[in-house]
């Protein structure tokens, strides 16, 4: 929620080893650890946490999770 990347990146990783048991959860987890990685050189760049539209960097990632219709 503070745009705190490297400590997100580093928590994913170590959930990732530790998940023996559902790799699809796995799959999902390195895409959102993909983009907290692209987010975390653009800030590191001297870039901006916000994109165009003017969204932080945790609205991109939870962009997702809108409570817009479901689709199957």
């Amino acid at each position: 929620m503070r745009d705190e990347f490297e400590p997100a990146i580093a928590r994913f990783q170590e959930g990732m080893r530790q998940n023996d048991e559902n790799e699809p959860l796995n799959a999902d987890i390195r895409l959102l650890k993909a983009e907290c990685e692209k987010l975390a050189m653009k800030a590191g760049h001297g870039g901006d946490t916000e994109d165009e539209a003017g969204l932080s960097a945790t609205s991109l990632l939870l962009g997702g999770f809108s409570g817009r219709d479901t689709k199957h």
